[in-house]
């Protein structure tokens, strides 16, 4: 057996970038109860409440929403503070720019400023000491000289010509100038309106979190939603191919599914939806392993099951150690898989007990980072393809 329970997301190459859903669902299904997220498997039922309960129970279908929301909100806020550092980036490489622009034009001010000031004097000089008939120079500046001043014909052609040019030179720096200013400027427009998207995303993301306190989260424990013919009839509409060791075919592990979770106190749908992106809707489950359980970041393998059950029955034990703090393997319908939690029997019940995320994930909310796989986004993708199943089957009932 492995020293350790290392159960990391794989790379999923072969699932889309997750959608938009929350918009086009309709989740238009019967209400039922919200489930509590964990319960011990030896806890007795409650007592008969006395008071009159005015507010009634969540739906999973509100909890899966609003969990949906949160992720959404939360996804959104992330790309959004990546283009605000982005943005701020940018400003500072316009305004370096402008800088840099302002600076060259100011040079080439200057460098009139210094031949204007030669002309001037060497004419002032020549016309001392000649007469004043002879040519007029031609001195002319788009900003600084506006109009042409008669001078003698002290200066020559040549130095005209450069005035000249550096006069093109700060015609054309002005017009660089001007476009820098005008880049940064629109550069700081969209500084400020991200930044005013990411303050209210913040608000909305904090409104959905106190909503969703007040719901609960999407328990790991409790009867299966739907039924394994509805969770078989999703999977056949999305015409996705599985590959099944021992013949196996989709209604029957849906089957599996439904009655190993019921025997654990564990939801089999919501256990098949995490399967569904484990496996790439089970293209790749010749191992029996449908939950990427011992795959790691940089693993080349992962664990090997005998058979589609065992694969399935490991999951479900796992998940009903990560949900229930007092899940004990003495207490489970069937020993720990030996494939998983090793064998002997007591070293495999000893390596069920004494797991170290135990309890640590009553609800579907808190999977990821670190908790069954590294992927930040690996509960919002589970629930967003079991909303796709809850929408199927309440089309097709």
């Amino acid at each position: 057996m492995p020293s350790c329970l290392a159960i990391h997301v794989r790379d999923h190459v072969k699932l889309a970038r997750r959608p938009a859903l929350l918009a086009p669902l309709g989740l238009v299904v019967a209400a039922v109860a919200f489930a509590p997220a964990a319960r011990a498997q030896t806890a007795a039922p409650p007592p008969a409440s006395t008071t009159t309960t005015t507010q009634p129970p969540a739906t999973t279908d509100q909890i899966v929403q609003a969990s949906l929301e949160l992720a959404q909100t939360s996804t959104r806020l992330d790309l959004v503070a990546e283009q605000v550092a982005a943005i701020q980036a940018h400003l500072a490489a316009a305004q370096a720019a402008l800088a840099d622009v302002t600076a060259r034009a100011n040079a080439a001010q200057t460098q009139i400023d210094q031949l204007k000031a030669e002309l001037a004097a060497r004419a002032a000089a020549v016309y001392e000491s000649q007469d004043q008939d002879g040519a007029v120079l031609r001195v002319q500046h788009v900003v600084d000289i506006a109009a042409g001043e008669a001078y003698t014909n002290a200066a020559s052609a040549n130095e005209n010509h450069q005035l000249d040019q550096l006069d093109a030179v700060e015609a054309q720096l002005q017009t660089e100038q001007a476009q820098r200013a005008a880049d940064a400027l629109s550069v700081q427009t969209d500084e400020a309106n991200l930044q005013a998207e990411q303050a209210s995303l913040e608000a909305v993301k904090t409104r959905d979190e106190n909503i969703l306190s007040m719901l609960g989260g999407v328990p790991l424990m409790g009867p299966a939603r739907l039924s394994a013919s509805e969770v078989a009839g999703w999977f056949h509409s999305t015409g996705a191919v599985a590959h099944l060791a021992d013949n196996t075919s989709i209604d029957d592990l849906a089957k599996m599914y439904i009655l190993e979770g019921d025997a654990y106190d564990v939801a089999g749908d919501l256990a098949f939806a995490q399967a569904v992106l484990e496996t790439g809707s089970f293209g790749h489950a010749l191992d029996n392993n449908f939950s990427g359980i011992g795959a790691c970041d940089s693993c080349t393998s992962e664990i090997a099951f005998p058979s589609p059950l065992d694969g399935i029955r490991a999951q479900i034990q796992l998940l009903r150690s990560y949900a229930d703090p007092g899940s004990r393997a003495a207490l489970l319908p069937d020993p720990p898989e030996p494939a998983l939690f090793g064998s002997p029997p007591a070293a495999a019940a000893a390596s069920y007990d004494s797991f170290a995320y135990k309890g640590s994930a009553p609800a579907w909310n808190v999977m990821g980072n670190g908790k069954w796989a590294t992927d930040p986004d690996y509960s919002i993708k589970i629930l967003e393809i079991y909303a796709r199943m809850i929408a199927y089957a309440s089309q097709h009932p």
